[in-house]
């Protein structure tokens, strides 16, 4: 079966937003996403596992040259998935749906983000890594 810690690290040059932070961001949001998959119960995270596996081997398939998905480059992958795109199968949409979903949720989890999307939050909460429910909604920081 495909490491999930190697799929997700292939899979996050694929979805994730490129911002000059991410680079630094990176083992925060593998490590987030792989804490999500260990919470799973034991048969969905089997399930995902197989799923995994059949979609790195896919890529000896597809045109890039007979590599799995997990040793293709960023552009190659970025081709692969928007082909699995084009072919319309409902499972396989299903899953970068629930990998890019996953990916997302685990990326902009991190504090140092929210002030991009809109939430103030304040430098000294960021520092610790604590944040409390009312930085969350940002019409309570203006007040």
């Amino acid at each position: 079966m495909s490491n999930p810690e190697k799929f997700l690290q292939a899979f996050m040059g694929v979805v994730l937003p490129k911002i000059p932070e991410q680079e630094a961001m990176a083992q925060q949001t593998l490590a987030s996403a792989l804490v999500m998959l260990g919470a799973l119960p034991v048969r969905l995270h089997r399930v995902l596992r197989a799923a995994m596996t059949l979609f790195d081997l896919g890529g000896i398939g597809y045109r890039c040259g007979g590599r799995p998905f997990t040793r293709m480059n960023v552009d190659q992958r970025q081709r692969y998935v928007a082909w699995i795109q084009r072919l319309q199968i409902g499972p396989l949409l299903d899953f970068i749906k629930l990998m890019s979903g996953l990916l997302m949720f685990a990326f902009y989890q991190d504090p140092r983000l929210w002030p991009r999307i809109g939430y103030a939050i304040d430098a000294d909460i960021i520092k610790q890594g604590v944040v409390r429910d009312e930085h969350l909604d940002p019409r309570t920081d203006s007040q």
